[in-house]
């Protein structure tokens, strides 16, 4: 970072314009991965803005990249929609899906990839597996391993998101492979915690907690990225509560939202209460108000932030703390909510557990 603002300095002093755009949009980058979400956007959004207003693709590609991912990691993902949606046709009309702009890699098949990664999140399904398939049919026309780990990594987040065990373990297993290949350690924690969840969805608790396990170990490698620790540890927390070890579900969930507390991640503190409330919950009669109090506070932040999946697993795991406390009518009114959320998003896994549920306590 230190290099960056000596660059941009120089930059700034001798007026080259292209040169302080391209130095200021890496740096965003940078404090994306940091961690410094804020900081990225203001960067990036000066960046996009000027690029935009000249329609220089040369410089609006990488710098839709880097602000895509500082939206993402600030929590921001429905502000991604409108860049990446703008951006990825420009690069197809002007058939450049192989150029790098300046980074390491094909930024189209960053920005595809991430942009799938994003609308999995919030429940756009086709869409995220549309653009996933675009991010790999690029990595493998280029060969390029780098771009293969992330397309594989992005294609297994969308789907672990939809609750497809088969797809999201084949993915995630390919980008581990790429991942220990290449000795690329950022994307490790997030994708073996991902991989543990989608062996939750395949019924295999022994593989699941086995790949959370891994994944608290990786994130705490060097050169692992402090950014993903809130997604690792909250999808870690989710496998941990499915497999029943409510003591790592507890340590997972709390060292997440002690995480949100630090800095500001926008839809990403709902996984963090969601979790954290879901495993209070099963720890006995005593912390019933704290875990509905903390998963309603998960609510409200994921349907501000849009975070749909997220936010039909809330109201399934509300409606079974009401049930479980003899809470009837709330019980019923949350289970139908995520009944219907988790049908319009075709999240079979998850909507067959609800039904099992509505016609339990309807019996």
């Amino acid at each position: 970072i230190d290099v960056l603002k000596a660059g941009l300095k120089l930059a700034s002093e001798v007026g080259d314009v292209k040169s302080l755009a391209k130095l200021d949009s890496t740096l965003s980058h940078a404090y994306a991965i940091k961690g410094e979400s804020y900081l990225a956007i203001e960067h990036a959004e000066k960046c996009f803005q000027g690029a935009s207003k000249i329609q220089d693709l040369d410089l609006m590609a990488p710098i839709a990249r880097d602000l895509t991912s500082a939206y993402m990691f600030a929590g921001e993902l429905s502000k991604t929609v409108p860049i990446f949606s703008m951006v990825i046709p420009l690069i197809e009309k002007a058939n450049k899906r192989s150029e790098s702009f300046g980074r390491p890699a094909s930024v189209y098949t960053f920005l595809c990839g991430l942009s799938g990664f994003i609308m999995g999140f919030l429940g756009s399904f086709n869409e995220a597996v549309e653009l996933c398939e675009k991010a790999l049919a690029n990595a493998l026309l280029n060969k390029n391993i780098f771009e293969l780990a992330y397309s594989e990594f992005s294609y297994g987040i969308a789907t672990v998101q939809k609750g497809d065990g088969v797809l999201a373990v084949e993915h995630l297993q390919k980008c581990v492979d790429y991942l220990e290949k290449s000795q690329m350690t950022t994307l490790m924690d997030p994708t073996l915690a991902s991989l543990g969840l989608g062996y939750i969805y395949q019924g295999d608790s022994k593989k699941a907690k086995k790949f959370a396990d891994r994944a608290i170990v990786a994130a705490c490698q060097p050169g692992a990225a402090s950014a993903n620790a809130i997604l690792t540890q909250s999808i870690s927390a989710l496998v941990y509560i499915e497999v029943g070890n409510l003591e790592k579900a507890h340590s997972c969930a709390t060292e997440a939202v002690q995480l949100s507390k630090e800095r500001v991640v926008g839809g990403w503190e709902g996984t963090t209460h969601l979790m954290l409330g879901s495993v209070l919950a099963q720890m006995g009669d005593e912390k019933y108000e704290e875990a509905v109090d903390c998963i309603k506070k998960a609510l409200k932040i994921l349907n501000e932030y849009n975070l749909k999946p997220w936010l039909a697993i809330g109201f399934l795991n509300l409606g079974e703390i009401y049930a479980r406390f003899g809470e009837m009518s709330n019980a019923m009114e949350s289970l139908n909510e995520a009944a219907e959320m988790f049908r319009k998003m075709g999240m079979a896994y998850w909507l067959k557990r609800a039904k099992s549920d509505l016609d339990k306590y309807i019996t």
